[in-house]
C-alpha cells in the first residue's frame, strides 16, 4: 500500500512538472519568423503579439504558421521514470527472492542483497529510458497552418488559440 500511495504522489508530481509556459512561434509570408513571442489579443484581422518586452501588431492574413513550442521534457520524464523504475525494481526483486535457510554442511552466502540491488539497477535503467521517451514525446509542437486558409478561417482559428491559453 506505501509503494502504490509514492508511485500515485511521483504521477501526480510528474503531471504538474509537465505544466508550462506555452511560447509561440509565428512565420509569415515574407518568411520572417517572430520566435519566442506570446499571442496577447486579436483585433479586427490584427493580432497583438509580444515578444522579448515589445509588442507588435501583425496582420493575421500575412501569417502562414503558427506554433505552440514546448520545451522538451527528456530530463523529467527519465527522472521520475529512473526513481519509480528503482523502487519497483527493488520491491520485484526482494518479494521473488528466494530466502535459503543457512546449512550446516555447506557455506551458504546469502544472495537476496544482491538479486534486490540487481533488481534496482535493472529496473533503475528501465525506468530512466521508458521516461526519457515519454518525456520527449511530451513535448511536441502543436502547429497550426494557416497557408491554406481564408482569412476567415485565419481568424477562427487564432480566437481558438486565445481562447484555449486563456483556459490554461
Amino acid at each position: 500500500m506505501k509503494c502504490a500511495t509514492f508511485i500515485t504522489i511521483l504521477f501526480i508530481i510528474s503531471n504538474l512538472s509537465f505544466a508550462q509556459v506555452n511560447n509561440f512561434q509565428l512565420t509569415l509570408k515574407s518568411n520572417i519568423t517572430f520566435p519566442q513571442c506570446s499571442i496577447e489579443k486579436l483585433i479586427g484581422d490584427s493580432l497583438e503579439i509580444s515578444q522579448s518586452g515589445e509588442t507588435q501588431w501583425i496582420k493575421v492574413d500575412s501569417i502562414l504558421e503558427i506554433r505552440q513550442v514546448y520545451d522538451s521534457q527528456f530530463w523529467t520524464g527519465a527522472g521520475i521514470g529512473f526513481l519509480v523504475g528503482a523502487i519497483a525494481g527493488g520491491v520485484i526483486a526482494k518479494a521473488t527472492s528466494n530466502d535459503s535457510e543457512p546449512s550446516k554442511v555447506n557455506f551458504n552466502f546469502d544472495m537476496s542483497g544482491l538479486a534486490v540491488l540487481g533488481g534496482i539497477v535493472l529496473g533503475s535503467v528501465t525506468g530512466f529510458t521508458a521516461g526519457g521517451i515519454i518525456g520527449a514525446s511530451a513535448g511536441s509542437d502543436e502547429v497550426y497552418e494557416l497557408s491554406q486558409h481564408r482569412l476567415e478561417q485565419k481568424l477562427k482559428i487564432v480566437e481558438y488559440i486565445i481562447s484555449k491559453e486563456r483556459k490554461n
